[in-house]
């Protein structure tokens, strides 16, 4: 993706309101921050630990109501 379709899409998820459910399938790496996201499902293994470690931790990030990450 280029630049600007990124811009577009993180204002797309920014856009959508914190009541209404949401579904984000794809690769996210690094630069991407949703506070509100709170589960994350491996579809195939990592090959390096940090890179799950830095997926979880962005989980992780503070947003009011949320309780529980499940992985």
């Amino acid at each position: 993706m280029g630049k600007k379709q990124r811009r577009s899409g993180s204002e797309a998820i920014a856009s959508i309101t914190a009541g209404e459910p949401r579904v984000i399938l794809g690769c996210i790496g690094e630069g991407f921050d949703d506070a509100r996201l709170d589960p994350l499902c491996l579809a195939m293994p990592s090959a390096w630990q940090g890179t799950l470690q830095q997926y979880i931790g962005r989980l992780h990030r503070l947003y009011a109501g949320k309780r529980v990450v499940p992985v």
